[in-house]
């Protein structure tokens, strides 16, 4: 789903083809050979530019990006980025995904979070890229191994495995995740933690079960959220999917408040224990002088 977005969106800046300000038409992109690409609202938003568009979660910004940068060249930052390939966490039988990448509408479509299938480990290590300054950490699951006397058995040691985008790069992604949460057009607005900046990507993505095609209904997707705190200098990266939950249709409730409900829960909780002190704004109260009343009505 469209948690992928911040692939794209940090490729197309590290090759010098996005401008936040020009201004694209959205609603539909057209693919030779095939049917278009349509914003998830079908219509889109008109002309709009591209940092409205990745508030938006617009998908034809998405494939414009890949359309300016070349699909070769967006093919190889799916290489840089290690989709394609088990992360090595040490679990057997580690899935590595699928690129689907024959066709010019899977080029595309890649680019907003379908054809191509990846894991969550995948996406978390790719999204260190973009929290650690261009560099891309191994995710592990044990940080280490003692005995009883506190000796060091075995340590998980840092491991960088790769470079795909340059710091400046990764500063701008950032900062354009950020106003998926805090910008006036924002999908990820529920996803705001007071004292907290956060970046990240919203997803909603179609679940296809055999012999039926992609499910229908207002419940029937895989309802996600990938986001990093505190945005200004990241120490947590929380991914967080639901599928198919229960959501009260009569009054429109949308698939991002059960994730929001665990990802503000788990986000805020882990901050506080980690004693990463949250920001605080304090403005001084205004003076104001009063008549004096003494003696009337």
């Amino acid at each position: 789903g469209s948690t992928f977005k911040f692939v794209p969106i940090a490729a197309a800046i590290e090759e010098g083809v996005f401008n936040e300000n020009e201004r694209y038409q959205s609603g539909q992109f057209k693919v030779e050979g095939s049917k278009p690409i349509y914003d998830h609202n079908d219509d889109g938003w008109g002309e709009i530019t591209y940092a409205e568009g990745i508030q938006r979660s617009s998908n034809v910004a998405m494939a414009n990006l890949v359309k300016k940068m070349g699909t070769d060249t967006f093919r190889n930052y799916l290489d840089y980025f290690k989709f394609g390939m088990p992360t090595g966490i040490g679990l057997a039988n580690e899935a590595s995904g699928v690129i689907q990448y024959r066709w010019p509408r899977d080029q595309y479509a890649t680019s907003y979070g379908q054809g191509t299938s990846v894991t969550v480990l995948q996406m978390i290590q790719a999204m260190t890229a973009i929290t650690n300054e261009g560099k891309m950490m191994k995710p592990y699951l044990i940080e280490k191994i003692v005995d009883e006397d506190g000796k060091i058995i075995k340590d998980s040691e840092m491991k960088e495995v790769g470079s795909p985008i340059s710091a400046d790069t990764a500063k701008k992604t950032l900062q354009l995740l950020e106003t998926t949460v805090s910008g006036e057009h924002g999908t990820g607005k529920r996803f705001n933690i007071d004292g907290y900046p956060v970046a990240g990507k919203t997803g909603t993505a179609q679940i296809y079960e055999p012999g039926k095609g992609f499910l229908t209904g207002w419940n029937n997707y895989l309802f996600s959220f990938i986001g990093a705190a505190p945005a200004d200098d990241p120490e947590l990266i929380v991914y967080v999917l639901v599928k198919q939950p229960q959501l009260d249709i009569e009054k429109y409730e949308s698939g991002s408040v059960p994730v929001s409900k665990i990802f503000n829960s788990v986000m805020k909780n882990s901050l506080q224990y980690l004693n990463i002190e949250p920001d605080e704004t304090i403005e001084e109260a205004a003076i104001n002088t009063i008549p004096d009343y003494t003696g009337k009505k």
